[in-house]
């Protein structure tokens, strides 16, 4: 199976997976030269694919790295999700963002947030692909990534953010 993983918040970048191997991963930051990039990796994703040797044809299923973070209203407007962000990790803006994910999970709500960025990312990939796509936990997408590219079997994860 040939898999597509993409991370389309900070740090965004995409990666391909052949039967389970990582074949190719890179960051947009390489690609558009801005640190921490939170750009969506298009150019990414044609490097990863370049890299690993497919087409995007080829691609059997997308994992988007997390699942509504960031949330489909900041999905939307990807400019003043990234000129939040350029601002402080410490804005009000920020706070009222970790505000409302909590509030979503603790009212048993996140599954719209879900299927709504679920639809804006299926929207935006169409043009690249008609695999079908699964949004990842944001924190499962840490620990998957950590366990994938070690060469252990067993490992313990751990993940702590923000998020």
């Amino acid at each position: 199976m040939k898999l597509l993983s993409i991370a389309d918040n900070h740090d965004a970048g995409a990666a391909i997976f052949i039967n389970g191997v990582l074949k190719a991963a890179v960051n947009q930051e390489r690609i558009d030269r801005i640190k921490n990039s939170g750009n969506f990796p298009w150019g990414a994703i044609d490097a990863a694919l370049d890299r690993a040797g497919c087409s995007a044809k080829e691609i059997e299923h997308i994992v988007i790295a997390t699942s509504y973070t960031p949330c489909a209203l900041l999905r939307m407007f990807p400019k003043a999700h990234l000129e939040q962000k350029n601002k402080s990790q410490f804005s009000r803006a920020l706070h009222s963002y970790l505000l409302y994910q909590s509030a979503l999970k603790r009212a048993g709500m996140e599954h719209l947030e879900y299927k709504a960025c679920h639809l804006l990312l299926k929207r935006k990939l169409a043009r690249l692909s008609s695999a079908p796509i699964t949004l990842m936990d944001h924190h499962r997408s840490h620990a998957e990534g950590a366990y994938r590219t070690q060469p252990r079997q067993r490992m313990l994860v751990l993940t702590l953010d923000a998020m």
